[in-house]
């Protein structure tokens, strides 16, 4: 989780990156021994080959979840048809790094599984 909050803080760095809006998407995976962790934010979706059939291994931030929509619109926000569910009309995921003008409502905590 602190390396998701760092990459976050780094995208809204107003002093590093003065005229950045953008945003990004990331799905990480660790193996520590037999255990395989996925850290996931957005829709960079994590699989895994088995016997040569995808099997996900994480959930896409989307803002039509019902979970995620709740969050979001619990903190003021708004989740709106504009060719694909979006935050604000604008964003079609509801987890991302930066996003300075939707970051009150799109966040960066991963889903760890």
């Amino acid at each position: 989780g602190e390396t998701y909050k760092k990459t976050d803080s780094d995208f809204l760095d107003s002093e590093i990156n003065t005229h950045r809006d953008d945003g990004s998407t990331a799905s990480t995976a660790v193996l520590l021994g037999n255990q395989l962790y996925v850290a996931n934010v957005g829709d960079s979706r994590a699989v895994i080959s088995k016997s040569g059939k995808a099997i996900a291994l994480s959930d896409d931030h989307k803002p039509n979840r019902s979970d995620e929509r709740k969050r979001i619109e619990s903190a003021g926000g708004i989740v709106m048809w504009a060719g694909t569910w979006r935050v604000g009309g604008v964003l079609a995921m509801s987890r991302a790094f930066g996003n300075r003008l939707l970051k009150q409502f799109v966040v960066a905590e991963p889903e760890i599984q």
